[in-house]
């Protein structure tokens, strides 16, 4: 059991990480899919992988390629169409 044991800053950022990367997104999106329902809260959803392209440019210069931009026109231009169908 000696080789599992890990420093005391691994465990607080373990938990940390459990927090605040499972807990609350899931917690947060039950929420979200008991106030404006799924089909809302999956479109929602999908800004999250455009939202990280953008964000490790700008925060971490991360280089963008034309076809991350070609994905994210496509994500976005497919919850357009989806929240602009008329149900």
């Amino acid at each position: 059991m000696a080789g599992l044991a890990q420093p005391a800053p691994v465990m607080w950022l373990s938990l940390v990480n459990a927090v605040f990367c499972t807990v609350l997104p899931v917690s947060m999106t039950m929420v979200a899919v008991a106030r404006i329902g799924a089909p809302m809260a999956s479109q929602a959803g999908m800004i999250g992988p455009v939202s990280t392209l953008f964000l490790a440019f700008w925060l971490l210069d991360e280089p963008v390629s034309g076809v991350q931009l070609a994905g994210s026109a496509l994500v976005l231009g497919g919850m357009y169409l989806l929240s602009a169908r008329k149900v």
